[in-house]
């Protein structure tokens, strides 16, 4: 399995059959580390020459590291269709299941669009974002406080009173 770089835990997520027991697997550390070398080349006076050279020698003995970064269009559209969602109970399977990310898709998996969207809880960070700026103070009653402030102007107010 290719783990990303940034990935903290030591465990595999599989069960494996040892033997006759079902156990919880590791992942092995590679034994060597890369033989690349990288050399930095750094100008004397770097206000005459803003500019550092950098050189690697060698061959690397791993493959590259699984993208991260969800590039900023993709990004952008998926944070546009949750932004059309109601996202007070939103949540990662409700919108994975809905009917506007399903057209987007076109029938394909979320992982296809790019590799970083293995990594689930990237939706999960994109919902919280959006319900964070649309409910700053969250929903408790300094929320309902808010909103209620927010909208007072308004003629048919969601929120038409608050009460002790």
């Amino acid at each position: 399995m290719v783990r990303p770089n940034i990935a903290r835990s030591d465990e595999c997520p599989f069960l494996h059959k040892v033997k006759n027991r079902i156990v919880k697997g590791s992942v092995s550390k590679k034994a060597s580390a890369c033989p690349v070398t990288f050399y930095h080349i750094i100008p004397e006076n770097l206000k005459e020459c803003p500019f550092i050279a950098t050189v690697s020698v060698g061959k690397h003995n791993h493959p590259p590291p699984p993208p991260y970064k969800t590039p900023y269009n993709i990004k952008n559209q998926l944070q546009n269709i949750i932004n059309n969602e109601h996202t007070l109970d939103l949540t990662r399977r409700k919108f994975l299941t809905g009917t506007m990310i399903q057209n987007y898709l076109n029938g394909k998996q979320l992982s296809e669009l790019h590799p970083s969207l293995n990594n689930q809880s990237k939706i999960d960070y994109y919902i919280g974002k959006t319900r964070r700026s649309q409910y700053p103070y969250g929903q408790n009653i300094l929320g309902v406080t808010h909103e209620f402030m927010k909208h007072e102007k308004s003629e048919d107010p969601y929120i038409r009173s608050i009460r002790k």
